[in-house]
């Protein structure tokens, strides 16, 4: 990864148990699996390339329902766009522009019930 990559996470990433689907709510489509989340960022597998500095309106759609919600939605922009290491797919950063509280809120719930910890 390159050093600009690691300067612009703030938060450590938590790679998740569960490869998430992640929903573009201006359109219903999948935009990829959620492959790491932390509450300034996500990381997604993809199948289509996605272009830098795309914004997204995003619903990460939880594998089962937490304090009475199914998804966490939030503004994102893309920041970086790789090859995955499955040469038929993308790996492609997201930096969450806008979230409200109790989004933020059930991603760090979703960290502590599906993320590996270190």
């Amino acid at each position: 990864m390159g050093d600009f990559k690691k300067e612009m996470r703030k938060n450590k990433r938590r790679h998740t148990i569960f490869y998430t689907k992640v929903i573009d709510k201006t359109n219903g489509l999948e935009v990829g699996r959620l492959a790491d989340i932390t509450t300034s960022g996500v990381l997604l597998t993809t199948e289509d390339r996605i272009e830098n500095d795309q914004y997204f309106t995003l619903e990460v759609v939880l594998p089962q329902e937490m304090e009475g919600h199914n998804s966490i939605s939030f503004e994102a922009k893309s920041v970086w766009c790789d090859k995955d290491v499955n040469p038929d797919h993308y790996i492609t950063g997201f930096e969450i522009e806008e979230i409200s509280y109790r989004d933020k809120q059930l991603i760090v719930g979703f960290i502590n019930r599906y993320g590996f910890q270190d």
